[in-house]
């Protein structure tokens, strides 16, 4: 035990501890509160957004591949803390930060931990030699004491100085009392920082410090605190290997899967990919994949809860990210699945460590690539991020079977009296029932001299193609809905409300089949409690897990689906208590 951790091993002349091991919790709920809003004060600038976004005098500062760590100092005792519970203590590294912070009291700054050969007389202000320093570093040498001494620390911000709590303080003073504080230092310092007058001068700066690899990017902060990081994007050729849909009334593109090529040939799942696609992409995409369908024994589900469909591995896309990350927030490595591809069929392999991209974009189709590992190898990210495994086979573990060990389900019958149900010729604005059809859109109708759902038919194609932004799609489903619209056994239930704004808002209606009215609605809320078996064979699977499903005919997403976990059946017991609390109420019945 150390006046810091709680737990703690050798390393190098002092010592290190694990996640967790943070005795102070005051100190342990401060560093990660720091880091939660921090990340989310960031934003993503694309250099092509420079002069757009850049309108005023900013802090150019160069950005460090490295970890985010803290330098604390504590009634006299310092060290190097993460917000994860990690902790540092008498090395190389804190004995000169003790040195340096030797005339003032309590103190908290963020920055960034990095290695480099810092006793080398060709290390630069950035932390490198010939190459600038890389995040995947860091973690080598935590893992060997001999190397310590290559530990260097970039203060970026304060937290607290001399009891203050400095979050709210201009970043020009914060960078003053850094300057002074870590002046001429050899292991900790502060990144080149200078006061650039606007977009020109961040330019420069990209050209001259990220684009020559001095450093991986730049960091701009204005008078207003807003953060900008500036990196060179990454761009990464992968095959489609699935899709998941939209909650739409009609099918299209939600997200691709794609993967990379492992040199044994396999599949290696890099992520899901949803933006860069405009409507008629998704569709045209959506057209072209579900031709493409196979059988896979692995299953992976979309963000609405609905399993993604596979299909076969031949188109290549390119793919652009902010940044790609090897590591989850425990430092843990993150892991992926890898696919066997035989006989027209995915079969799971096993899962390996691989890193995840942030903000992925797709770009375009890659025809002139051919599926092989020189076109869409692992080899494309690791040459940016080192990941442990890249030449291993799969861990292939037989797992213990999983056990449904509580299942309930309940459902509701609802309607009402058809008389109470209205014709649509009824509607104050029947267009508005056309689902795609808003405010906006329904200006542009009447501007064309169509104003009821009559009107949107076969002779009219011409001018419902010529509407703003318009297309053959678009008229072909508002044909479809209107004549759907038009049927006599067609109803509606509800008012229409009008914003603050005046504009009309059709949430409150419901469109019934008259038939169906008169039977009345089933409603369906059901959970199921899942016994993994598999804690103590992989620490990733929860000891239980409950699945809900709620079905709504009536809802625009009709089914809702929700995961959680618990430790032990006492938790999940309670977990299922709240949710009957929450769900089973009067009217509902037990199947």
């Amino acid at each position: 035990m150390t006046f810091f951790a709680n737990s703690s091993s050798k390393y190098g002349n002092g010592t290190k501890a694990p996640s967790g091991s943070l005795k102070d919790s005051q100190l342990s709920n401060q560093l990660q509160l720091y880091k939660s809003r921090i990340a989310a004060r960031y934003r993503i600038l694309k250099p092509s957004r420079i002069v757009k976004d850049i309108q005023e005098k900013v802090w150019i500062s160069a950005k460090i591949d490295g970890e985010l760590w803290f330098l604390v100092k504590k009634e006299g005792n310092v060290a190097l803390c993460a917000y994860n519970g990690r902790v540092i203590e008498n090395i190389e590294i804190t004995d000169e930060a003790e040195e340096k912070l030797k005339d003032v009291g309590d103190i908290i700054i963020p920055g960034e931990l990095f290695s480099a050969e810092i006793d080398s007389k060709n290390t630069n202000e950035f932390g490198g030699k010939e190459k600038r320093p890389r995040v995947h570093s860091v973690s080598k040498v935590l893992a060997d004491g001999k190397l310590s001494c290559q530990l260097g620390f970039k203060a970026f911000d304060m937290m607290k100085f001399k009891d203050d709590v400095y979050s709210k303080v201009p970043y020009g003073s914060k960078l003053k009392t850094l300057e002074k504080l870590f002046n001429n230092g050899k292991r900790v310092t502060i990144p080149p920082t200078v006061k650039g007058e606007g977009a020109e001068d961040v330019a420069n700066y990209f050209d001259e410090w990220v684009m020559t690899k001095k450093t991986e990017g730049l960091i701009l902060r204005n008078e207003s605190e807003i953060i900008h990081k500036l990196k060179t994007q990454v761009t990464v050729d992968a095959v489609i290997i699935g899709f998941g849909e939209r909650a739409n009334s009609y099918p299209d593109l939600g997200q691709m899967i794609v993967a990379l090529m492992r040199s044994n040939g396999m599949y290696h799942i890099l992520g899901t990919v949803g933006g860069g696609f405009s409507d008629d992409d998704r569709r045209d995409w959506y057209d072209r994949l579900i031709k493409m369908e196979i059988e896979s024994d692995y299953k992976l589900s979309n963000k609405h809860g609905t399993l993604c469909r596979f299909v076969r591995p031949e188109i290549i896309v390119e793919i652009k990210c902010s940044e790609v990350v090897a590591a989850d927030s425990k430092d843990n490595p993150k892991r992926r699945a890898v696919l066997s591809y035989q006989n027209g069929k995915y079969t799971a392999a096993g899962q390996m460590p691989l890193v995840s991209m942030v903000h992925p974009i797709f770009q375009r189709e890659r025809e002139d690539k051919t599926l092989d590992e020189a076109n869409i190898g692992l080899n494309q990210i690791y040459s940016i991020v080192p990941f442990e495994s890249k030449d291993e086979k799969p861990d292939i573990k037989k797992l213990k079977r999983s056990e449904i060990v509580q299942r309930e389900v309940y459902t509701k019958t609802t309607g009402f009296d058809p008389e109470d149900a209205k014709s649509i010729s009824e509607v104050e604005e029947p267009l508005l029932l056309i689902k795609t059809i808003g405010n906006n859109r329904l200006k542009h109708f009447k501007e064309a001299g169509i104003t009821n759902l009559d009107q949107i038919n076969e002779e009219n194609r011409e001018k419902l193609l010529a509407l703003p932004t318009s297309s053959e799609f678009y008229v072909e489903l508002w044909i479809e809905q209107a004549n759907n619209l038009n049927q006599e056994n067609i109803r509606f239930a509800g008012n229409f409300t009008r914003d603050s704004d005046g504009k009309l808002n059709k949430n409150k209606i419901k469109i019934f089949d008259l038939d169906s009215v008169e039977a009345g609605l089933l409603y369906v809320r059901k959970y199921v409690l899942i016994k993994t078996n598999k804690e103590k064979q992989d620490e990733r699977y929860p000891p239980f897990v409950l699945f809900s499903t709620d079905f709504s005919p009536n809802r625009a997403l009709p089914v809702n689906t929700s995961v959680q976990v618990a430790n032990n059946k006492e938790n999940a017991g309670l977990l299922i208590e709240q949710w009957t609390q929450k769900n089973v109420k009067k009217g509902w019945k037990t199947v």
